[in-house]
């Protein structure tokens, strides 16, 4: 495989960081089994960091991750942002391991979540022992963060204008690994020493793992991300600004954001031209209506996030708003695939709304706003918060 400058970089695979050789060879078995195509590793310091896909394209295609590290390899803290199309990757690694390596679209939501992530991956990070890499729009909401809160940190705004590493390209997944493609070559020389190291790599014994009970990478989700609260506030506060129209109620479901009006002087006309969401009516009602963009599928690198310290946050919230806010949770059924836990806020009669501190320490926790609903006159608020994590198999592949 050659080195070329049409390669395509892919950011989003299955990854270990793995201490001996023999751990890559037992994880690339089982990759194989699983039906990833293609393999890419790497050594760095005592580890070898392992990435597989499913490639189903004719071009060269070279790991992201593993072409920055070879191009840094003396960088110990490292946040990489590269913008490409409609789509973002990133790359975190901490000495000789790998922390994130994904890619999220450029929406405004899915930029305000990463925001988020990088202040939790980040939080005991020396700045000025960090180098970052950033490409791409100036006036994006991501490309502000990083200016304001990195600015100690050694900066890159292009990446390197040179062929990727061949090591970084991803072969298929039948292929030798480097070292055993280094044996092959003394099998004409030294024939005792290669039927040895043959005989040794046939019977090497296998790590015996469940079969997967997933097709994908992806899992499904539901809600929106806690940010967009902010959103939601701010729509509910123009509402009651709209001049001849009356705030009756907000609601949120599936992904669906409606306002409910009631005219007392004012004509549909006058309510469009005073709000920018969209105006619906029919004989029973009158909505301002718009729908979240939000993923409704994650990667198991998205979900691999510290729930159980954000939950125990949210616990410490409410229990400082306690006369403010009835609360219960539940954990998903034990049949569950994908892991969350549920908390249901229903605000006291006295309470008359969320509070703005509230609020803004709400929309810091990597949860979902699953359900949302507030009724103007009666001043009652009630909504759903939900955690993920990651799914046991996962939990147990990576241990």
């Amino acid at each position: 495989m050659s080195a070329d400058h049409s390669s395509i970089p892919i950011a989003q695979c299955w990854r270990h960081c793995c201490e001996s050789r023999s751990q890559v060879m037992t994880l690339l078995q089982t990759a194989r089994k699983w039906a990833f195509s293609h393999y890419s590793v790497i050594r760095i310091g005592n580890y070898y960091w392992l990435s597989c896909a499913r490639l189903d394209m004719p071009q060269p295609t070279h790991d992201l991750a593993h072409e920055l590290r070879l191009n840094y390899p003396h960088v110990v803290q490292f946040i990489g942002i590269v913008e490409r199309g409609q789509t973002i990757d990133i790359v975190l690694w901490y000495e000789h391991q790998l922390l994130v390596s994904m890619t999220i679209n450029t929406s405004e939501v899915e930029q305000m979540w990463l925001i988020e992530q990088l202040r939790e991956w980040t939080s005991d990070w020396e700045f000025s022992a960090t180098t970052v890499l950033l490409t791409g729009s100036t006036a994006s909401p991501l490309n502000r963060f990083m200016h304001e809160n990195y600015t100690s940190a050694h900066w890159f705004t292009e990446l390197p204008r040179r062929a990727p590493h061949r090591s970084a390209f991803l072969r298929k997944a039948n292929a030798a690994l480097p070292w055993q493609r280094r044996l092959r070559l003394w099998v004409t020389t030294v024939v005792a020493t290669a039927v040895v190291v043959f005989v040794t790599w046939w019977f090497w014994p296998e790590t015996q793992m469940s079969p997967p009970h997933f097709q994908t990478q992806e899992f499904e989700i539901v809600g929106i991300p806690l940010v967009a609260l902010a959103q939601i506030r701010d729509d509910q506060y123009q509402a009651n600004l709209i001049a001849g129209w009356q705030f009756q109620e907000a609601t949120l479901h599936d992904g669906q954001w409606t306002i409910f009006m009631r005219a007392t002087y004012g004509t549909l006309l006058e309510l469009r031209q005073q709000t920018e969401l969209t105006v619906s009516s029919d004989s029973q009602s009158t909505r301002l209506e718009t729908r979240f963009k939000t993923p409704t599928t994650v990667t198991p690198q998205q979900l691999a996030s510290d729930q159980a310290f954000a939950r125990a946050q949210l616990e410490t919230l409410l229990g400082d708003w306690g006369e403010q806010i009835q609360w219960q949770s539940r954990a998903a059924p034990a049949s569950s695939f994908v892991r969350w836990h549920d908390y249901e806020l229903q605000w006291r009669a006295n309470a008359a709304g969320m509070d703005e501190k509230f609020a803004d320490a709400l929309q810091r926790l990597p949860g979902q706003l699953v359900q949302y609903r507030w009724l103007e006159q009666q001043q009652e608020l009630t909504m759903t918060i939900r955690f993920y994590w990651l799914p046991r198999h996962f939990q147990e592949v990576e241990t």
